[in-house]
């Protein structure tokens, strides 16, 4: 038999097809029973068709894999009409006798009936034949081909299914790594105007300027600020969404107490009627992003200038104790309603009840995560009048 070799299209069907683990075994069972010197499962396109398992008992040459014009083949009309074929002697019946596709393959006798997948998609038939006279053409035999395409469908469909969606994650994850690009190079075409207004703003604040002056020098440095701490915030979504996960960088280049120190310095100027009580405490050096840890003392002490009461100090405490790192924000204020509690962490959330909050709802999303990328935990809880955000990284990411 003469045929094409199989195109690169038809690859993952041949294997989803031998992948059904039974399918050589009713193939053997189909040619047992009827006679049929070849069975095989074909793949029936707009204009091939392509065996992808095969029983070929008459050394006919036919092989898995081998292509063949589909208007070639009596699985063509199978596929034209939607319904089986079933042919016991060609020579006696007058509908067959002279059938080219029966003369060219020198056949007398063929059955075939279509597997259609669940979802109603065509895929292709299952079907015997032979040069010798077989009696296929009868109600027990056609729902016997019937019940194996079923079962073979069955199968196919599990692998069409996880076909999809395998194409569609990698189609996610392209457009994820897309995204992530564009708001890495959006990011980084923010910050360099927002450094820029941040520097010259503090070279005006330290030439000592008139006080009309120097409010605006802070008004800029202010919102430059927390314009890159929205960037920061945006950029580490992205990456915790649709990248591979927020980075740590372990190569520290100033202990954690003097990060910790420089945040509520900055939280200081930046909110001059708010007080600020830190106490750091740490026996020594931890394994952690000392820059992460930083951001997320700053995201939480946003939170508590926000919804806190500034008639009371903001209280910052940092130690270690038993082999982990502890740091703790407490502010006064009202406390945050039972209802919206399970959702403070989730990214987006926005707690409306101060007029101060600003921003998009992602500083305790981008603190919690942090917090998992160390291998820890960032919780809240109400202690007298203070609600508590407490940051613990365990001994297993720490070492003192």
């Amino acid at each position: 038999m003469k045929t094409d070799k199989v195109d690169q299209r038809y690859h993952g069907d041949l294997e989803a097809v031998n992948r059904v683990p039974f399918v050589t075994s009713i193939l053997e069972l189909i040619c047992s029973s009827t006679g049929a010197g070849v069975a095989a499962v074909t793949r029936i396109t707009d204009d091939k068709w392509v065996a992808c398992a095969v029983d070929d008992r008459i050394k006919m040459g036919l092989k898995s894999g081998d292509v063949l014009a589909v208007e070639t083949t009596l699985c063509y009309e199978v596929w034209k009409r939607g319904e089986g074929i079933a042919v016991n002697d060609a020579a006696g019946e007058p509908a067959y006798r002279d059938h080219p596709v029966l003369a060219t393959y020198k056949l007398n006798s063929y059955i075939s009936v279509p597997i259609v997948l669940d979802n109603g998609r065509f895929f292709g038939t299952l079907c015997a034949m032979s040069p010798q006279t077989m009696h296929v053409a009868n109600e027990s035999t056609l729902s016997m081909f019937h019940s194996y395409a079923a079962l073979i469908a069955h199968h196919l469909r599990d692998h069409d299914d996880n076909a999809q969606q395998r194409k569609r994650l990698r189609e996610e994850k392209r457009l994820a790594q897309q995204a992530e690009q564009a708001i890495a190079m959006l990011g980084h075409d923010l910050k360099n105007p927002i450094s820029a207004m941040s520097n010259a703003a503090q070279l005006l604040l330290r030439n000592k300027p008139d006080d009309r002056n120097r409010i605006l020098a802070q008004l800029i440095y202010d919102g430059a600020i927390k314009t890159r701490s929205l960037i920061d915030n945006m950029l580490d979504y992205a990456r915790a969404r649709f990248g591979e996960g927020l980075q740590l960088n372990f190569n520290n280049r100033q202990p954690l107490a003097a990060t910790l120190e420089q945040v509520v310095r900055e939280f200081v100027i930046l909110n001059p009627k708010c007080t600020f009580v830190a106490d750091f405490r740490l026996d020594g050096a931890i394994q952690a992003d000392y820059m992460r840890i930083g951001q997320i003392l700053s995201n939480l002490l946003d939170n508590a200038v926000n919804f806190g009461d500034h008639c009371e100090p903001v209280v910052v405490k940092a130690w270690s104790e038993e082999g982990r790192f502890i740091l703790s924000v407490s502010n006064a204020g009202a406390p945050i309603p039972k209802k919206i509690l399970p959702f403070i962490f989730e990214a987006f959330f926005r707690d409306n009840r101060s007029e101060k909050a600003r921003g998009v709802g992602l500083g305790l999303f981008i603190a919690k995560e942090i917090a998992r990328a160390h291998g820890g935990n960032l919780s809240v809880h109400r202690v007298e009048r203070n609600t508590v955000f407490t940051l613990t990284v365990p001994a297993a990411q720490g070492t003192y």
